[in-house]
């Protein structure tokens, strides 16, 4: 067995990947040429060290050019470069040198490189990528479709159990260092998942992931080496499923024998990816500049335009009013003005029977006046002198 010293494994690991310049030939884009060292990155993928274009997720350091895409903005918030053309040559374009010299003689494996095209927030997921041959005399396009999903104001006030997913927040760099967990998206949980599982079953994390950055304990948090290959094997299943939910119908126990105990629900807005590959022969290309050697690949969108998607709440408070409304329109004949009418009728109504049973007994001027005559006419008939009453009396 040889013995592997782990602290430097991940050093020993950059010393032994190619060089951009020993990668690269030419990279263009939009037509333009650059120099490729200032549109690519170092990348940490789940295969290990890889080179990246455009990706919050990538590597950064202070001799990186001050137009390699994502650039920080302000409060450190990283902007990925953007595009508003589509077709051919209006994106990114890579000529690859095809590296065979590199190879084994005795590797009988397909030469070639993985390509990986997804948002700038994602990790890099290996299983998603295109296997580019270099033994074919090709040259790969890459079209990209892209489609928006968004969440309407009404999912906000609706928990996230009842919702059924979360709401993205948007990390910068400077506040978590760690690539996976520079965005929440989907992609990003479960690549977090497979991290923690892997140092529960095998003891170890693989080299990519950097315990210092993260101020881990090395002693709890230390990295995979040649004694934990036969692990890592092991779980090479493991970490391809996730656990199926509860009480859905369609996962019997024998369909999910192992899975991976993750909890990542979906994003409520989300920006995804819809690829499609084509090969071309290279024979309409100069020999001169494309020799069998080297490898052309173009990645542009597909179309100018982005579909969209509303993700928004299906019964409101305002839908539920419209659909009494709907129903009384429906079987009462009625609508919301005739209710309306209604309740004034009823109120103009209740005013009436108030008057019609408090009457007040009133004296109009001409009664007023009469009463008033026939009071002084009687009064002016009276005596004016009375004699005093003398009472009787009986002499006996």
């Amino acid at each position: 067995m040889i013995n592997l010293p782990l602290e430097n494994i991940t050093d020993i690991m950059l010393q032994l990947m190619p060089t951009i310049d020993e990668m690269f030939h030419s990279c263009y884009w939009r037509g333009t040429g650059f120099n490729c060292s200032d549109l690519i990155r170092l990348q940490r993928t789940e295969e290990g060290f890889c080179y990246s274009f455009n990706s919050k997720t990538s590597e950064r350091s202070v001799n990186d050019s001050e137009f390699n895409p994502p650039v920080a903005g302000p409060n450190d918030m990283l902007i990925p470069l953007r595009n508003n053309a589509a077709g051919k040559m209006t994106g990114l374009e890579l000529i690859l040198k095809s590296l065979i010299t590199e190879y084994s003689p005795v590797d009988t494996r397909s030469k070639g490189f993985n390509i990986m095209v997804h948002t700038p927030e994602d990790f890099p997921d290996i299983s998603g990528s295109y296997k580019i041959y270099s033994e074919i005399n090709q040259s790969s396009q890459i079209s990209v479709s892209v489609s928006h999903i968004g969440a309407d104001e009404s999912i906000y006030r609706l928990g996230e159990t009842d919702r059924k997913c979360f709401l993205y927040v948007e990390r910068s760099a400077a506040q978590v260092n760690l690539p996976l967990y520079r965005s929440n998206s989907e992609d990003n949980c479960y690549s977090r998942c497979r991290l923690r599982t892997t140092r529960e079953m095998c003891g170890c994390v693989p080299y990519y992931f950097d315990v210092e950055r993260e101020g881990h304990d090395e002693t709890e948090w230390k990295c995979c080496g040649i004694e934990h290959i036969q692990c890592l094997g092991k779980m090479d299943v493991l970490q391809r499923n996730t656990q199926p939910p509860k009480d859905e119908p369609g996962f019997p126990e024998w369909s999910v024998p192992v899975y991976m105990n993750c909890s990542c629900p979906h994003p409520c807005s989300f920006i995804g990816y819809t690829t499609e590959m084509k090969m071309f022969p290279k024979d309409y290309m100069e020999s001169s500049l494309f020799p069998n050697a080297y490898m052309h690949i173009d990645i542009h969108y597909k179309e100018r335009f982005a579909i969209s998607y509303q993700r928004f709440m299906k019964y409101t408070v305002q839908d539920l009013l419209v659909t009494f409304g709907g129903m009384a329109s429906l079987f009462l004949g009625c609508s919301l003005v005739s209710l309306m009418e209604i309740f004034c009728v009823i109120y103009k109504s209740l005013l009436m029977l108030k008057h019609k049973y408090t009457k007040v007994d009133t004296v109009s001027r001409k009664q007023q006046f009469m009463s008033c005559h026939r009071n002084h006419a009687l009064h002016f008939s009276k005596l004016l002198y009375k004699p005093p009453y003398k009472k009787s009396s009986t002499v006996r």
